[in-house]
């Protein structure tokens, strides 16, 4: 859920108020069952610096990111088949997220990127969804924004408890979330989502 994203270690601190996905866009009818029907259906553009692609697929694969003894590490087998995935088709490496939006309506095909960057330009016709999984299911890497309550003073404390409460709540969000380029965390407002954001993952941590 959406509040698990606001949790660090199982305590909370903080509550969201605004999501990004990493999606795979195309104006395909139906979402894409693998990677192979993506190569088929034309060239796959995606930002050449974003790492979060290729550790998506990673993770959707079982990848792990520690050794047994908690220690940052990766599955060779599993990064072989990550980086094979790219020798599949045609392949469009791009400089910006800006690229990678502006290439669907020139080269047709599909691409990859944040939810954010398609919702500042909504191109006509493009659909968002899952990435396809390697050999598993369906992948989506969500990143959040909250709002997070600090300070020593009980009663103050309470006081923005509340406020953080008001400002994530549904009638507050729904009249600007996605006009400022964003997905609402709240279910109600998800629905046109479902599809992307089913098999929503929080990225990991960054000391991993």
């Amino acid at each position: 859920s959406a509040r698990a994203l606001g949790r660090v270690r199982e305590s909370v601190y903080g509550l969201p108020f605004a999501l990004d996905a990493l999606a795979l866009a195309s104006s395909a009818p139906l979402p894409a069952a693998s990677w192979l029907e993506v190569a088929e259906a034309g060239p796959l553009s995606f930002h050449v610096s974003d790492a979060y692609f290729p550790l998506a697929l990673y993770l959707a694969a079982d990848g792990a990111l520690t050794d047994a003894e908690g220690r940052p590490a990766l599955d060779e087998a599993v990064l072989t088949r990550v980086l094979a995935l790219f020798a599949q088709g045609e392949v469009v490496a791009l400089d910006t997220e800006e690229q990678v939006w502006s290439s669907l309506g020139e080269v047709g095909g599909s691409a990859v990127g944040w939810a954010s960057g398609y919702l500042r330009g909504e191109p006509p016709g493009v659909r968002l969804d899952a990435l396809p999984g390697l050999g598993g299911p369906p992948v989506t890497l969500v990143t959040s924004w909250a709002w997070a309550v600090a300070g020593a003073n009980i009663e103050r404390q309470q006081l923005a408890v509340e406020l953080a409460e008001w400002l994530t709540a549904e009638e507050f969000l729904s009249g600007w979330v996605e006009s400022v380029g964003f997905l609402s965390p709240r279910p109600a407002q998800r629905a046109r989502w479902d599809a992307l954001l089913g098999s929503a993952r929080a990225v990991p941590p960054v000391e991993l």
